[in-house]
């Protein structure tokens, strides 16, 4: 008999699962860059900014010159 045990342990249910972790991580990245522009609106710095919402200061400073052009 074909146990759900079986499906999880194939090549094409672990691609599919990869997949999906990757994409639910871009979707988080993609929320955490939003807030970016936000917290500028009130004056927090780039440093600031990158400390709250755990990202590298490199990646805030790149939204911001992106969001302000």
């Amino acid at each position: 008999m074909f146990l759900v045990r079986d499906i999880r342990e194939t090549r094409v249910y672990q691609e599919a699962k990869e997949e999906a972790i990757e994409e639910e991580r871009a979707r988080y990245l993609q929320e955490r860059l939003r807030t970016v522009a936000k917290f500028a609106a009130y004056n927090i710095t780039p440093e600031q900014i990158a400390d709250i919402l755990d990202l590298d200061l490199e990646l805030v400073l790149k939204e911001l010159a992106t969001t302000s052009s």
